[in-house]
């Protein structure tokens, strides 16, 4: 919080010269993003504050109305939670997930709708901000790096990040399965050296 990041990304989005803009963030600063428009980008294309999918039936006529006309804006503001509805297009410029580390575990609704929105955007630019990319440790960072990147750090599936928690993850097999925790001495600098390379740190 407070760290320019959001600043940062219309800023980089301005200079893009971007018709449509995809913003994905916590529910609870989704009018927080309108105000830093607001502040970064003076005379901004139309913001569309999405906060209810246009398919709800116990909404009044003026609230459909004005989901119809969020859906329509060149920039919208979705929630991880609606995530799942919002549709799949080639023509967003950008795509920013606000807070991405609540896209942390690779089985989750989050990461697999905002990988899938990525995928189907082959054109947009994406970016993802936070101030704690690894909450924990290295394997909570597999999910958010495949969203930004797909296939980057390792293919999906079944064993949806195996091979890099192998690498950068103390992991030891219990005869069960594995468990991942800390990071792998020898292998972190070379973590820190990959993420580096698609990142740009605010101080």
């Amino acid at each position: 919080t407070g760290l320019g990041k959001t600043a940062e990304a219309i800023t980089a989005v301005r200079r893009l010269d971007c018709k449509a803009i995809l913003v994905v963030c916590p529910a609870m600063v989704r009018a927080n993003w309108k105000r830093e428009f607001d502040q970064w980008w003076p005379g901004h294309p139309e913001v569309g504050i999405v906060f209810a999918g246009v398919d709800r039936k116990d909404l009044s006529k003026a609230k459909l109305e004005a989901i119809q006309e969020a859906v329509l804006a060149p920039i919208q503001v979705w929630s991880y939670t609606m995530l799942s509805r919002i549709t799949k297009a080639s023509w967003w410029d950008v795509i920013i997930f606000d807070e991405i580390h609540m896209i942390q575990h690779p089985t989750s609704t989050f990461y697999k709708a905002a990988r899938e929105l990525v995928v189907t955007s082959p054109w947009a630019a994406v970016f993802g901000l936070t101030a704690t990319l690894m909450p924990t440790e290295p394997c909570d960072a597999w999910a958010p790096l495949d969203v930004l990147c797909p296939g980057r750090f390792g293919r999906g599936g079944r064993n949806y990040c195996f091979k890099f928690n192998q690498r950068y993850t103390n992991a030891v097999s219990n005869g069960y399965g594995w468990t991942y925790g800390g990071a792998a001495a020898d292998t972190i600098d070379e973590l820190r050296y990959r993420i580096a390379s698609l990142s740009s740190r605010v101080e």
